[in-house]
């Protein structure tokens, strides 16, 4: 072998990271439960993806619903593109880049119950590398005081545990 081979291959095993690695951090930027009343329209959840590895990666999103609210509405964006829950959407992001434009909306109507969504994370280099976030839309029934004292909107209620006997929770 030539003296010049030798140095290029030197050069090109020494210009790859010695340890060359990926990987990343994603955490839900809100609080991850959300109350909500009658007159809200929508909610937003944002999260924030940073490549935390020395190597750019793509990442794979799937965004599913697991408890749902009949009338509900859904949608999630990643990588500066939007889609329904159940469709994989990919962010590309170079080493020590971050994304904080990743996000679910949830659009309730006039159903009360609890909506529960998962985002799930992974990288597309390295799959095992993952992570899942749960986030929940709570609607519960309002409660209002007027000129006459308490007024409670008509609903089913449900006393837990039953029976009871120092503390009870009713829904």
């Amino acid at each position: 072998m030539h003296k010049s081979m030798i140095t290029g291959f030197l050069l090109c095993i020494l210009s790859v990271p010695l340890f060359a690695q990926y990987n990343f951090d994603f955490i839900c930027l809100d609080d991850t439960i959300k109350v909500i009343t009658d007159t809200t329209t929508y909610v937003q959840f944002y999260f924030r993806l940073e490549n935390t590895g020395t190597l750019p990666d793509s990442y794979a999103f799937d965004c599913r619903v697991i408890d749902s609210v009949p009338g509900w509405e859904e949608i999630y964006c990643a990588g500066g593109v939007c889609a329904l829950p159940g469709i994989i959407l990919y962010d590309y992001l170079n080493a020590g880049e971050v994304d904080t434009n990743i996000y679910i909306a949830v659009y309730p109507d006039s159903q009360y119950g609890t909506e529960l969504l998962i985002l799930h994370v992974s990288s597309v280099k390295s799959p095992n590398l993952q992570k899942s976030i749960n986030v929940y839309v709570i609607k519960e029934m309002g409660i209002a005081v007027d000129k006459e004292g308490l007024s409670i909107n008509t609903a089913d209620f449900q006393l837990y545990p039953n029976p009871f006997s120092k503390k009870a929770d009713i829904r």
